[in-house]
């Protein structure tokens, strides 16, 4: 989800809206087990803030050596 965030270019709180669709439609889908799972992901703005920054650090790293 941090990747998808990143690539829109949107707030890192966006993660947050789109974490209670996702368990909405778990709950409907597969059912509420499956939800408690997703419920417990962390998507804060830091946590996807640092999750970007990591990957970002990663693809650097990628290219200069």
């Amino acid at each position: 989800m941090s990747y998808c965030v990143a690539q829109a270019g949107e707030a890192h709180t966006i993660a947050e809206i789109v974490k209670q669709f996702i368990i909405d439609a778990a709950i409907t889908v597969i059912g509420e087990q499956f939800s408690n799972i997703l419920k417990i992901l962390p998507l804060s703005n830091d946590t996807v803030s640092r999750r970007i920054h990591e990957m970002s650090r990663g693809i650097e790293n990628e290219v200069t050596t």
